[in-house]
């Protein structure tokens, strides 16, 4: 009794045809469960008869089984029926931790982990018939976290070109089967930003509730670096590449939306409003309140930022004090009394003029 545990690409199904092939030098007959719409009562015979000829059954990606086939399995372990199955690290269903524990009790648990540098290179030179030059392994390593599928991507790929096209694909195919929301986040965590949980869940627009199992979705599908929070970087520049530009700026505009409504630091939202593109009214403020913060300590990103926001329609009375504040620093003062400044901001020129 074998259970092979890892996450998409980390070669679960590898694992299973090794053991499959071990069994079969040994003279061990193997039965294979694939069909998900095969009726219970034909597979518990199948099953019966595997455990009478003393075959080994072999189940691949255990976690898309429907329930009922997985009873059956599980019942049919109970009852001493040799088995090897590969699953996701999550259990996602009574049924499959039903199952699991039925072999894992009289068997054992194969946890996939990356790979190491010397899998890396074994990989490199099968795949390619060199082996890796100097730097090679640790440059794979850094982008694509040791998971052996996105290893085999990047080894193969032309080089000095974009994403490889084996990974948009992987990209295409996990993507396209998830929640929306879980998509959504893959697509925020591709921008590589250090967003606190209530603005990663908010720009992904989900509730925070949510953020943690759409986190063990995305692990569960490969894209994760093991271990940590951010997308395996070499998926995160293919997840990029599938979006238009219109696309790209549609995410920071929803990242700076949720850092604003979180509280955070108005020129980190800025930032991603002004990567973006955006020029709305909301970002306009969000402009001219990062310039007002950034004014004295750094006129010249301020300059910028006041600039950003007269662009995005902002009034001139609400911003021209600050910009003299800060052109004033820069040894380039601007003549406010050309525009006409806002009440609460009279003192402020009229200090600016008299420095």
């Amino acid at each position: 009794m074998t259970v092979i545990v890892g996450v998409d690409g980390s070669g679960r199904t590898y694992r299973l045809e090794a053991l499959a092939a071990t069994l079969s030098t040994s003279g061990k007959p193997a039965v294979r469960v694939t069909d998900t719409a095969e009726p219970v009562a034909e597979l518990a015979a199948r099953l019966d008869r595997a455990r009478a000829d003393g075959s080994v059954v072999l189940v691949d990606d255990a976690h898309r089984l429907p329930g009922p086939v997985l009873r059956a399995l599980a019942r049919a372990a109970r009852d001493g029926l040799e088995m090897v199955i590969s699953r996701r690290p999550s259990l996602s269903s009574p049924e499959l931790a039903e199952l699991d524990e039925a072999l894992a009790a009289r068997g054992e648990v194969e946890q996939l982990e990356p790979l190491d540098d010397a899998g890396i290179a074994a990989v490199i030179t099968t795949v390619t018939r060199h082996a890796p030059a100097g730097g090679t392994v640790s440059e794979v390593r850094a982008v694509t976290a040791g998971l052996p599928a996105v290893v085999v991507a990047v080894a193969t790929a032309a080089p000095g070109g974009g994403p490889p096209p084996a990974l948009l694909a992987r990209i295409q195919q996990r993507l396209a089967v998830l929640d929306p929301e879980v998509a959504e986040l893959a697509r925020i965590l591709a921008l590589r930003l250090d967003l606190h949980d209530d603005a990663l869940a908010r720009a992904a627009g989900m509730e925070l509730a949510a953020l943690t199992p759409a986190m063990r979705s995305l692990r569960d599908a490969g894209l994760v670096v093991p271990g940590g929070e951010q997308l395996v970087p070499a998926l995160a520049r293919a997840v990029l590449a599938e979006l238009p530009p219109a696309g790209r700026r549609r995410l920071h505009d929803a990242v700076a939306r949720a850092l604003i409504a979180t509280g955070a630091d108005p020129v980190t939202a800025a930032k991603q409003l002004s990567a973006a593109g955006a020029r709305s009214s909301f970002a306009a403020e969000a402009y001219r309140a990062a310039a007002e913060q950034l004014r004295f300590e750094d006129p010249s990103a301020a300059m910028a930022f006041y600039a950003r926001a007269l662009e995005a329609g902002a009034d001139p009375a609400g911003v021209v004090a600050g910009q003299a504040e800060a052109a004033a620093l820069l040894g380039a003062p601007i003549d406010a009394a050309a525009v006409a400044v806002e009440p609460a901001d009279v003192a402020r020129v009229a200090l600016v003029a008299g420095a």
